[in-house]
């Protein structure tokens, strides 16, 4: 007689193990460029801004995405990838695509952790910091030493549209 709590266990434990290994499989981007990857899941946005003087235009602000899991998400936030991403890559992305903002967030789908990388300017910086108040933040492009990113702890952030573009919008429309 099969034992029916035993096979439902061992069911749920094959279906985790062959999930885990098409989430690795689809982070496992290895063979490609770190700009043809960041710009896989790459999007812009013009979004509204209320400058010094007071009046208001719109910044074109870039966002891409890395979806990932480990071991490739630790690979991310090694401080020559970070530095790579933000003295090459982003600054390559704000010219082509003639943007103001450029932001990557490196995100691990399985464990709901993610980390935001800025670079080119202050500015930046400072409007991740207003969007994301609770979060430490580390100027990517002038890194301390074993500083490698800005890493979302907490609350779990992991949705571009949901959880990093509205609270961004809110900080760029108020403004300095």
């Amino acid at each position: 007689m099969i034992n029916a709590v035993n096979y439902e266990t061992q069911f749920f434990s094959y279906i985790h193990t062959l999930a885990l290994e098409q989430f690795q499989a689809k982070a496992n981007q290895t063979s490609k460029s770190l700009y043809t990857i960041v710009l896989e899941d790459f999007k812009s946005y013009e979004l509204p801004h209320r400058r010094k003087d007071g009046a208001r235009d719109s910044l074109a602000v870039g966002w891409g995405t890395v979806e990932t899991v480990e071991p490739f998400y630790s690979e991310y936030l090694l401080k020559e990838t970070v530095t790579k991403l933000a003295e090459v890559i982003m600054p390559r992305i704000l010219r082509e695509k003639k943007l103001d903002l450029v932001y990557i967030s490196v995100v691990d789908i399985l464990e709901e952790k993610s980390v935001f990388i800025a670079c080119c300017s202050d500015e930046e910086v400072d409007i991740l910091m207003e969007a994301f108040p609770k979060q430490q933040v580390i100027r990517a492009f002038n890194p301390p030493s074993g500083a490698d990113g800005i890493e979302l702890s907490g609350t779990p952030r992991v949705s571009r549209k949901k959880e990093f573009i509205p609270p961004l919008k809110k900080a760029i429309k108020k403004g300095p």
